[in-house]
């Protein structure tokens, strides 16, 4: 038998827009954070001393060289740098958004998937159940050794059972589990002994 979940959350279609608007958002952020790069290379060449010696030379040559291409870079380089802020903070909104989306679907799910979990519950609970019975029924042999003046210890193993018992004041994790689960999962014949 598979332990694996036969519901996922990658696999609905909500799931799946949202994917698709946060990858389609993911690669905007890129090629505008690739845009950026670009501009701040050429505004840092526009400005090196060479380049304006270069336009300087130019206009006492009686050239007209494109000056006002440093400005442009500046701007482009002001622009882009707003645009990757926006697109940045969109793509941490859209991850809090998979969080939302993956509420919504597993709220969907949850009639179909408490079914299902249902259905494994009642196969387990009498397993578990017959565990507690042998579990207490361990710890009354421990205990008449004990009382009979024989050192368990030198005698038999330790008990990996005291969290299956499932009643009385030594109840351990699985009785406590049956308790939550008589409570959760009315439907589930969960025996009154674990009490």
């Amino acid at each position: 038998m598979s332990s694996r979940s036969a519901f996922t959350v990658k696999d609905h279609p909500k799931y799946a827009e949202w994917r698709g608007r946060d990858l389609d958002l993911q690669r905007q952020r890129n090629a505008i954070a690739s845009q950026l790069e670009d501009a701040e290379q050429r505004r840092v060449a526009q400005r090196d001393p060479s380049t304006r010696h270069a336009a300087a030379v130019a206009l006492v040559d009686g050239q007209e060289p494109e000056v006002g291409e440093a400005v442009s870079a500046d701007a482009e380089v002001r622009a882009l740098s707003r645009r990757l802020d926006v697109f940045t903070e969109a793509v941490k909104l859209s991850k809090e958004r998979e969080r939302e989306v993956t509420a919504e679907i597993a709220k969907e799910l949850k009639p179909t998937i408490r079914a299902a979990y249902t259905k494994l519950l009642q196969r387990i609970v009498p397993v578990v159940t017959e565990l507690g019975r042998l579990a207490e029924e361990e710890a009354a042999f421990r205990r008449g050794l004990e009382t009979g003046g024989i050192p368990i210890t030198s005698v038999i193993t330790a008990s990996p059972l005291p969290e299956a018992i499932l009643s009385g004041q030594d109840k351990g994790s699985l009785g406590r589990w049956l308790d939550r689960l008589r409570d959760e999962y009315p439907e589930i014949k969960v025996p009154e002994a674990s009490k």
